[in-house]
C-alpha cells in the first residue's frame, strides 16, 4: 500500500468514525469532500435536515443534528457534544463521561458540565444505566437516546432559518435557555414544558424564544414592547392577551414564529 492510499483509508476511516459522510474518490486517486457533516449546504439556501427518526441515519449524525437545533445553552451543547465522544456511536450505547475529562476538553467547570448531564437528563437524551463509584476511574453509564417526543422540544427548524417575531415581524435568532425543574426558586417562571413525559424536568420561558424583545431577570438587554404589540393585535381580534394565554396556546406562537416545520 502506498503512503498516499495509506492516507486515503485514515481519512475515510475518520469520517466514519465520526458519522460523516465518506470522501469521494477522484480520477487521481485522492478525495473530494461532498459533504464534511451532516448538514449539508447548496444552491442559494440551506437543505433540510435529515429526519431525525431514521435509524437508518447512524446514530451520531442524528445525534448531533438534534444537538445543533436544540434551543439550550451553548455549554449544554458542548456538553451534548462531548458525550458522544465517550459514547458507542451506532446507538449512542456504553456512554462512561468522566465529568474530569469532560471538564478538561470543554473548559468549562465542573458544574456546568454536571448541569449539562442534568438538562440532558431531563430532556431525555440521556437515560442514566448505572451509577459509578465515588472514587476515581468509575463514571455513571449513559445510554445517550433521540427522544420520543423530540418534536415537542423547542428547536430551530430543519432549514436552520431565522425566526420572525410574531409581534414586530423583524427576523431574529432565539433566546436558546433552559430551565431545571429543581432549581426553579428564585427564577423567573418558566411557562412552557414538552408535551410529553420524557423532558419534564426542563422548562423554558416561551416568550424568549419566540419574541426578539424581551425581559430578564439576568440583566439580558430587552423589553415587553413585541409582546405589547402582539396583545395589541389581540385585542383588536377579541383573543386573549400573551399573560392570558394558556401554554398550549404560547407553544403555538412559538411554533409561528419558528415557521419552518419538521
Amino acid at each position: 500500500m502506498s503512503s498516499r492510499e495509506g492516507t486515503n483509508r485514515k481519512v475515510v476511516e475518520h469520517q466514519a468514525h465520526r458519522g460523516w459522510t465518506p470522501y469521494e474518490e477522484a480520477s487521481d486517486g485522492y478525495f473530494v469532500m461532498p459533504a464534511l457533516c451532516p448538514r449539508a449546504y447548496g444552491g442559494s439556501g440551506v437543505k433540510r435536515l435529515f429526519d431525525l427518526d431514521n435509524e437508518e441515519i447512524p446514530f451520531i449524525r442524528r445525534w448531533n443534528a438534534l444537538t445543533a437545533v436544540l434551543l439550550v445553552e451553548p455549554s449544554v451543547k458542548l456538553v451534548a457534544r462531548l458525550a458522544m465522544d465517550f459514547a458507542d456511536f451506532d446507538d449512542g450505547a456504553s456512554c462512561f463521561p468522566s465529568i474530569e475529562m469532560m471538564t478538561r476538553e470543554s473548559g468549562l467547570s465542573d458544574r456546568t458540565v454536571r448541569n449539562g448531564w442534568a438538562v440532558l437528563r431531563g430532556l431525555g437524551m440521556a437515560v442514566r444505566v448505572s451509577r459509578g463509584g465515588s472514587y476515581r476511574g468509575h463514571a455513571d453509564e449513559y445510554q445517550l437516546q433521540i427522544p420520543d417526543n423530540w418534536r415537542t422540544l423547542p428547536l430551530l427548524g430543519p432549514h436552520r432559518r431565522k425566526f420572525t417575531c410574531p409581534g414586530c415581524g423583524n427576523l431574529f435568532n432565539p433566546d436558546a435557555h433552559s430551565i431545571l425543574a429543581d432549581r426553579l426558586k428564585g427564577s423567573a417562571k418558566p411557562d412552557g414544558r414538552p408535551r410529553a413525559k420524557a423532558g419534564d424536568g426542563v422548562a423554558w420561558i416561551i416568550g424568549r424564544l419566540a419574541f426578539c424583545s424581551w425581559p430578564s431577570s439576568t440583566g439580558r438587554k430587552g423589553s415587553r414592547a413585541c409582546t405589547d404589540a402582539w396583545d395589541v393585535k389581540r385585542r383588536e381580534k377579541g383573543e386573549k392577551v400573551w399573560d392570558q394565554t394558556d401554554a398550549s396556546g404560547k407553544w403555538a406562537v412559538f411554533w409561528e414564529a419558528q415557521g419552518d416545520p419538521w
